[in-house]
């Protein structure tokens, strides 16, 4: 079999899409169906102009939070720990009994979250420690 190997720095929807789908229907053979949902808490500011938020999705009783972005002059007044309650609320309504993050900035603000760090990477990036964290969630009844 014969394979032409195409290397390119686009950020396109549909090559991802072309890639992840199949991995995800392999994915459910082994493991069954997973559920994937998107799980998205957009942050607007008073004109209405999405200015941060968090992105995630919820697969196999687990919220997988992928980017957290709070702006600068609402941090440390609640806003990422609101971001996070709602999406970890709508994650156990889901079914998800798990909740997985990674950071190399944020890692105090995970910890005083109740995550607790699992593993760690150095230099990633460079002069930066990457943690990787998982929380259990409430068990929904």
């Amino acid at each position: 079999m014969h394979f032409d190997y195409c290397l390119t720095d686009e950020n396109n929807s549909d090559r991802f899409r072309e890639i992840d789908e199949p991995l995800n229907r392999y994915s459910q053979i082994l493991a069954g169906p997973g559920g994937h949902r998107a799980l998205v808490v957009t942050l607007r500011d008073a004109s209405g102009c999405a200015c941060g938020g968090l992105w995630g999705v919820t697969a196999w009783g687990w919220l997988f939070i992928n980017s957290l972005y709070v702006p600068d002059d609402a941090r440390s007044r609640g806003v990422g720990r609101r971001l996070m309650a709602a999406a970890e609320a709508e994650a156990v309504t889901r079914g998800c009994i798990h909740a997985y993050v990674e950071t190399f900035q944020a890692r105090d603000f995970y910890t005083r979250l109740d995550y607790v760090c699992f593993a760690e990477q150095a230099d990633c990036p460079r002069g930066f420690t990457r943690s990787f964290f998982q929380k259990a969630l409430p068990i929904s009844s």
